[in-house]
């Protein structure tokens, strides 16, 4: 069973705050009350092992810090193209091996996938402007990263990280 607990936004939408359930495959409701779900509040699913794959709205903007940190069998997510914020430490310590980044994201935040050891590609959208430094440290799989020419990446954003192939288109 899923149990989610939302709390609502000034701008008439709801985050999600809170989760209960020990299913390995998670669906984020896309509406709470009639209105959207737009938020993943911090350390919503810190923790929960036994996720494998999580499903999330089209109506999602923002996830928040510490959302998948520890969810060691986190093998499987698609992040909705509306999401523009992916906070620091979102992905951290999470088994994560494959990951593509909407083209609303504009940064990826120190931090944000820090030591997910599983992540093997990454690929940017186009509108992607700087990957700051440590956003993939200690990520020991990484092997390929995909990112327009036109975006900064920090010097000390593969920090730990082995053997990088970074294409451009």
């Amino acid at each position: 069973m899923q149990d989610f607990r939302f709390r609502y936004n000034v701008n008439d939408t709801y985050m999600v705050t809170g989760y209960t359930g020990d299913e390995a495959v998670v669906t984020v409701p896309d509406t709470f009350y009639g209105l959207p779900v737009t938020m993943l509040y911090d350390d919503l699913f810190k923790h929960h092992t036994e996720i494998r794959e999580v499903h999330l709205p089209l109506t999602l903007t923002d996830i928040g810090g510490f959302v998948f940190d520890g969810c060691t069998s986190l093998d499987h997510i698609i992040i909705p193209d509306n999401v523009s914020v992916i906070w620091q430490y979102a992905f951290v310590r999470s088994s994560i091996k494959k990951i593509v980044l909407p083209s609303s994201l504009k940064s990826v935040y120190p931090f944000t996938f820090k030591d997910c050891r599983e992540l093997t590609e990454v690929i940017c959208g186009p509108e992607l402007k700087e990957i700051s430094a440590w956003a993939f440290q200690n990520c020991i799989s990484l092997q390929k990263i995909r990112v327009s020419l036109h975006t900064k990446i920090d010097g000390r954003a593969f920090d730990g990280c082995h053997k990088i192939n970074i294409e451009h288109y």
